[in-house]
Formats: C-alpha cells, structure tokens, sequence
C-alpha cells in the first residue's frame, strides 16, 4: 500500500464516547459521536492495558494511518479517523484505541429506537452475535453466507498483499451495519428476500475492524503485559489462533513473528463458524 502516513491522535475528551460497551462479548468496544460533527459516529476498539513503549505507538500510529483512506471498497475497510491514546492514573500503564468512522454522511431518517445519539436508527451487530443460536431463529441461508465468505477471503488476500497481517482476526471483529429500518425479514429456509437480511441487519456488507495488532509481517509481536485486563479478550484470541503460534501452557506465547499463515487459520476459524 506504498508509503504509510501516520494517522491522527484524538483527544478522547473531545469524543462523546458511550459509557457501555457494544455487548458483552466485546468488553473493549465502544460507540462515540464526535460533538464537531452531529450525526456521525465511530466506533472505537480499546487496546488492553500494557507498558508505555514507543515502538506500540508508532506501530498503532501506522495502522490508523494505513486505514484512514482506503479507496477498495473490497478490502472491507472501515475509514478509520485516528486513534486515541490514554494513561492510568495510578500506574504506570497505557492503552491504545482506534476509532473507525461508520457514516460519512448524517442521518436524516426518523428515529424510532435512537441505538447512537444522534445517529437514529444504526444499530451495529458483530458476525458472532449474528451467528449465535437463537431459540425459534433460523440460521442466516446458504447462500448469504457463502458471500459473507467470498468476501472475507478475497478481503484477507487483499490486505495480506500490503505486507501486513491483521494479528486478530475473529468473527468479533466482522460487524454488520444496520442505519435504517429494515422492512423484511428471512423467514423460510426455503424462500427468503432478494435483499440479504438476517435478524433485521443488512449482511451483505461485512466490515473488518480489530486492527489494533496488525503488524508489519516481518514485525516482532508485542507481548501482552498485564495478564489480569487481557484475560477476556486473550481468551477470545487464543480460540483463532494456530496452535504452532501458541506456546504449550498457559496464556504464553512463543516469541515469533505473526506471519499469514497463522491470519489463515484464523479466517479458516471464521469460515467453520460461517458454515456450522
């Protein structure tokens, strides 16, 4: 992708950020609404707690730059407008976040059920929520599924071309975007809308998002070091990635670089989980 311009620091004073996470699978997750312009809205993936260390800084500097104006739409790329850097008070920890942009544009519609303020309508859903069973629901069709597929594997091969790997590549971090209402639903197995709807949600249109560890391939990973406020999302992790990343015990992992390989089998992960 040529040249990496480095992205931009937000003040995190100056973002309405919600108070509640996104759901409770994804405790690092948040919606915000920048006060400067009404009607858009960011969502914005916190890093766990680690050691201050420039190397970090620069690298989520990069990764917010690299995805701040991607211009193929293939690549399912949210924009991302900065990233935001914050201290604890009392130790000497530091935590990254980067903020993805979900509408260039306001919202005129109605609202009905305000899920953002001042985005009426927009709802934000991730691929595992969409695929956890549900009493009485039926699963997304074949077919919409095997697009969701398509395009996630052609989005990988894409962003893999850059140099670079995601580093935390998981249905969590493939959201779906609902801002209006949607008036058909699927309720067959055997006929359902020529538009892909599923649980109310457009799922034609997949996003990636999580891209707070991708990484240079040939970067060394950082390893994680306050165990205790990594442990949610080290668990979700741990269940995409290759076991040869993995060390033999515990949370430890081994100290080699994340290489493609180990993306793939997390896409193959993500793939079991579209096709169950």
């Amino acid at each position: 992708m040529g040249g990496i311009v480095l992205g931009t620091n937000l003040d995190a004073q100056l973002l309405n950020i919600e108070a509640k996470p996104v759901g409770k699978a994804t405790p690092d997750r948040y919606l915000a609404t920048p006060p400067s312009t009404p009607g858009h809205a960011l969502v914005v993936d916190w890093l766990p707690w680690m050691e201050p260390s420039a190397a970090v800084a620069d690298r989520i500097s990069r990764s917010s730059g690299l995805l701040a104006d991607v211009q193929r739409p293939e690549l399912l790329f949210l924009p991302c407008t900065g990233y935001l850097e914050e201290f604890a008070t009392r130790h000497d920890k530091v935590r990254y976040a980067l903020a993805y942009r979900l509408l260039q544009d306001p919202i005129t519609v109605a609202t009905t059920t305000a899920c953002i303020p001042g985005t009426p309508n927009l709802k934000v859903h991730s691929l595992r929520q969409l695929l956890q069973p549900k009493q009485n629901v039926l699963s997304p069709p074949l077919d919409a599924r095997l697009d969701i597929a398509r395009k996630l594997c052609r989005a990988m091969v894409l962003y893999h071309s850059s140099g670079w790997v995601h580093h935390d590549f998981r249905s969590h971090n493939i959201l779906f975007i609902q801002p209006s209402p949607v008036t058909t639903e699927i309720t067959s197995r055997t006929t359902y809308p020529s538009i892909t709807t599923y649980q109310g949600v457009r799922i034609d249109q997949p996003f990636i998002v999580g891209f707070g560890h991708a990484r240079d391939e040939a970067d060394m990973s950082t390893a994680f070091h306050d165990k205790k406020s990594i442990s949610h999302t080290l668990a979700q992790q741990r269940l995409y990635w290759s076991p040869s990343y993995l060390a033999s015990s515990g949370q430890m992992r081994r100290a080699e670089p994340f290489q493609r390989k180990h993306d793939v089998y997390s896409l193959g992960c993500v793939l079991l989980e579209i096709g169950a």
